[in-house]
């Protein structure tokens, strides 16, 4: 709670003290230790209305765990397109660098011609799509991690939400966990890992509980003071639960097929599509290559073909007898709206449209300008 007097008498000093309203926000008072300051605390000489109030949310309250969506707007503001963009560049630069410092000098050249020039489709006023020339199909690349997610979101979307029509599932996301171990490669951890994964779906608890679905193997670096510099190995998926139990019989199965791991965490999805984009966010987005070192780069490296996503349980002998219905979605690397040429009229202003060929520099620049100005909307 943070207390603004608009008088000129001295504030007094106020420190955090965990205090539950209604369950959604925390505010916070602690006795003032002058007796100037509790005289003030005092229902009869304290004025609210001289009284500025700012809540914040509870660290306490759990709203994921009710699938639920906080009232309160998130911390984190969604990033401009311009913005992610060049995230991807500033990242793309960081991996050059580090591939050069292992000796990967034609990986590095592949990686540095990835994304550096695009096809741009525009009216002058909005983006309609951006197609890179050159594509390093690189795991570690930005670019192409974002054209991976796309392909994997058109492919198991359809089968997705057919397979929630067979049946009365809830789908979940469940991350697994597992303890660390100095000196393991990424390599070996993901292997420990996928072999407790591989025993826990065969376990009759999860079987009668869980309708298989998909998952995505994701790796960092831990930071704290233990353990720093590990691989800090998990598992994102999203399930499809046949019916509800308590959450501490899942923690004990866990337990059980790792020896020495218990932590997980299970979550309501409201919106399938969703679910499988924050899914899909792990696997394909790039690792935080601020925090590589060489030896990480290395032990990356020789994870080549390792198998980082894929479908499991009854879900996945769905996948294999679906058949995609006649409507062609857009190919591999294409825009939302990949059906416009140059010539067509804009989606949103109606004005022609017309291709340029920039530079990635040249199209943040770009798509900034756009940006500045009120209501446009970009592709």
């Amino acid at each position: 709670m943070v207390v603004t007097r608009h008088n000129s008498e001295e504030t007094p000093s106020f420190k955090e003290n965990s205090l539950s309203v209604h369950g959604f926000y925390s505010r916070s008072l602690t006795a003032p230790s002058t007796d100037k300051e509790k005289t003030l605390t005092s229902e009869n000489s304290l004025d609210l209305s001289d009284v500025e109030l700012s809540l914040k949310p509870s660290p306490h309250t759990y709203f994921n765990n009710k699938g639920t969506t906080p009232p309160f707007p998130s911390k984190r503001q969604q990033k401009s397109a311009s913005e992610r963009l060049q995230i991807k560049h500033r990242t793309k630069e960081t991996l050059m660098m580090l591939l050069k410092k292992v000796g990967e000098i034609e990986l590095s050249d592949r990686v540095k011609m990835c994304g550096s020039k695009f096809s741009t489709l525009t009216c002058g006023r909005h983006v309609i799509s951006r197609k890179p020339f050159h594509n390093c199909e690189f795991r570690l690349c930005p670019h192409c991690a974002s054209r991976r997610s796309k392909k994997i979101t058109r492919k198991y979307l359809p089968m997705m939400t057919e397979f929630l029509k067979t049946g009365r599932f809830t789908p979940c996301h469940l991350v697994l966990t597992q303890a660390h171990r100095k000196g393991e490669t990424v390599a070996a951890s993901r292997k420990r890992l996928m072999k407790s994964f591989g025993n826990l779906v065969k376990r009759k608890f999860f079987e009668e509980h869980f309708a298989g679905g998909v998952y995505a193997f994701e790796a960092t670096i831990s930071e704290s003071v233990d353990s720093a510099g590990c691989w800090h190995s998990h598992l994102h998926l999203l399930v499809f639960r046949r019916r509800f139990f308590d959450i501490s019989l899942l923690r004990s199965e866990w337990k059980k097929v790792t020896g020495d791991s218990h932590v997980l965490r299970l979550d309501p999805v409201k919106d399938i599509e969703s679910g499988l984009r924050e899914i899909l966010k792990y696997v394909s987005k790039p690792l935080d290559i601020a925090k590589f070192k060489p030896r990480h780069l290395r032990e990356f490296l020789l994870m080549k073909g390792a198998k980082m996503f894929g479908k499991f349980g009854q879900f996945g002998i769905f996948c294999r007898k679906f058949e995609p219905s006649d409507n062609q979605e857009p190919a591999e690397g294409e825009e939302v709206y990949s059906g416009y040429t140059e010539g067509d009229c804009c989606p949103f202003c109606d004005e022609p449209l017309f291709e340029m060929v920039l530079a990635v520099e040249e199209l943040i620049g770009f798509m900034r300008r756009l940006e500045a100005v009120p209501r446009l909307s970009s592709g």
